[in-house]
């Protein structure tokens, strides 16, 4: 009930999907309110949201659509991603650099403060000291009201948040068959091609 209704449209509902992502509507809206949350005289703690999940089961995903959305890159004037599982010193001086940066708004005169967004993508466990030298070096070169997003397969990394972590979990059947049969059919009637309906099933 928290976030922006999705109206029915059968007809056009294949375009609609193909700009959100599907499912993950209340964890996008979670993670954006978590981003867009300042304090009005900064903080001396870095805000981190940890989100974990099993493989393939959208963490990377529901980012980037977090990143795209427009009231995202406006609050923010640099996002830059981390990807790894030993961060060496030589990462941490890229960070410090800002060299990192994948994503730069095109409109960061706007925004005066120059807080950023750093997002980690873990591939494996990250031990308390590595996590601990990563927060610190963050902590000295990012602005007030910046943010880190963590993301594993790991449920460990919920202790190197600040807020309550977000778990992803895999669709149930019903949701991903909605899926895949809109995203399949389009605006066409399945019931139309039953034995296509078949097939399709076979395939999801």
């Amino acid at each position: 009930m928290s976030y922006p209704r999705l109206y029915r449209q059968p007809y056009s509902m294949h375009i609609q999907l193909g700009n959100c992502m599907f499912g993950r509507q209340l964890e996008t809206e979670l993670v954006i309110n978590f981003l867009l949350q300042s304090w009005p005289h900064g903080t001396e703690e870095l805000e981190v949201l940890p989100i974990f999940g099993p493989g393939r089961v959208g963490k990377s995903t529901l980012v980037a659509h977090v990143c795209k959305d427009e009231r995202v890159r406006d609050h923010f004037s640099k996002i830059m991603f981390l990807k790894g599982h030993d961060f060496t010193d030589d990462d941490l001086a890229t960070l410090r650099q800002g060299c990192a940066t994948e994503h730069e708004n095109r409109v960061s005169n706007i925004n005066k403060d120059g807080r950023l967004l750093l997002v980690v993508e873990l591939v494996d466990d990250l031990d308390e000291d590595t996590w601990n030298k990563l927060y610190f070096a963050s902590k000295q070169c990012m602005p007030s009201n910046s943010k880190i997003i963590i993301t594993s397969c790991s449920e460990k990394i919920i202790k190197f948040g600040t807020t309550e972590a977000l778990s992803l979990k895999n669709m149930s059947h019903e949701t991903f068959w909605y899926f895949f049969k809109t995203l399949t059919f389009g605006s066409t009637n399945p019931e139309m091609h039953k034995n296509f309906v078949h097939v399709a099933m076979e395939i999801a």
